[in-house]
């Protein structure tokens, strides 16, 4: 372990590194808060349902205001960030915004019929290139009911679910809809994307389940045109003829397209477009030496924006990202760069503020 602390300063090097050990780990808890019953948020009063809420306006809900974010100190953000690490380890789960989490970026939404979502960013040298990675913890009762993540960037954002056991086949839709309703508010969102995996590829589950209609039904659709008209051609016989199911072949058939959930009239560009623009860029001007590359878009971006140096190391990485997407798209307009100055200093210590930055370079 004292060898393994050499490395904190290489983390993505240090992860590599412990994972080839494959080191086994047991825990024995000696807390009752280490339980699933005793891990929950602290409640004034509990919900009590009637009845399980499976059919609603999606529509209505996911475009309905927000209330403010519940106000944090220092110690409830710390405890809160326990409660939701404890919730995977607890299930064994993980995910990079639980365990590398910042708990300064930590928001917490109390919404209706007891539910409450805690979403959260990374520490800044866990971050990804160009995109924030804003994980979920979403709370029933105060009980941890579901947990994931959206990577966000602008207008975009790519979404995953996961819902407990103790919770599925009860308000999931509704679930996912809240969660929906709080990523879309807080970031501005017009377009949100959900991987095939979600809903059956490589995924028995999900194909066995028939989670794409489960996405469907709260207007997510095949990206590809063929697929979604086959989707809406399925739709109506499941509508129209009472029993009906589609077969394992139909499923499979939709897992070759991501799908999608569109709240404007154009698609935001997408993070991969850049990674792909840059990578040609590499390849033609710098045959394919991507450390030359950055290199020389450094220093290219440098003069033109006579930024400041040094940097820090977080900094400089968000410098990295900006200056080869600068170049790729051979950006001189000096409010567009101005807005990749402020991004170097704004990435690293807050990601809705960076989020903001890349709404307004777009528009």
């Amino acid at each position: 372990m004292n060898e393994f602390s050499r490395f904190n300063n290489s983390p993505l090097l240090k992860d590599y590194l412990w994972e080839s050990l494959k080191v086994f780990i047991n825990f024995r808890f000696n807390h009752k808060d280490f339980s699933k019953t005793w891990n929950r948020l602290p409640l004034k009063s509990s919900f009590y349902s009637s009845e399980l809420l499976k059919k609603f306006d999606y529509q209505t809900l996911i475009h309905s205001p927000l209330p403010n974010a519940k106000e944090l100190n220092a110690s409830e953000r710390g405890a809160i960030a326990k409660i939701i690490q404890r919730s995977l380890t607890l299930t064994m789960r993980e995910t990079d915004p639980a365990t590398y989490m910042d708990e300064s970026t930590l928001k917490v939404f109390e919404l209706e019929r007891g539910v409450t979502i805690a979403i959260y960013g990374m520490n800044a040298d866990r971050q990804l290139p160009f995109q924030s990675y804003i994980g979920y913890t979403l709370f029933k009762n105060g009980i941890p009911a579901a947990y994931g993540g959206s990577w966000m960037f602008g207008k975009v954002a790519m979404f995953g679910l996961n819902i407990f056991e103790t919770f599925r086949g009860g308000e999931s839709g509704y679930m996912m809809c809240q969660l929906l309703r709080v990523y879309i508010h807080v970031f501005s969102l017009t377009y949100v994307e959900v991987e095939a995996y979600q809903f059956g590829l490589d995924n028995p589950d999900g194909i066995r389940s028939g989670a794409f209609w489960f996405y469907y039904r709260y207007g997510f659709r095949p990206i590809d045109k063929t697929l979604n008209t086959l989707a809406n051609k399925e739709f109506g016989m499941i509508q129209s003829k009472p029993g009906y199911r589609s077969s394992e072949k139909v499923l499979l058939r939709f897992t070759e397209s991501n799908i999608e959930l569109q709240l404007a009239n154009h698609r935001p560009i997408k993070h991969t477009e850049i990674a792909a623009q840059i990578s040609n860029m590499i390849n033609k001007r710098y045959k394919g030496n991507r450390l030359i590359a950055e290199q020389k878009c450094i220093e290219w971006f440098i003069q033109k924006t006579k930024l400041l140096v040094p940097l820090n190391p977080n900094e400089n990485q968000v410098l990295k990202e900006v200056a080869l997407w600068a170049n790729a798209y051979n950006i001189t307009s000096k409010k567009q760069l101005g807005f990749m100055v402020e991004m170097i200093r704004i990435k690293p210590i807050c990601p809705y503020a960076y989020n903001e930055l890349l709404t307004q370079f777009f528009a």
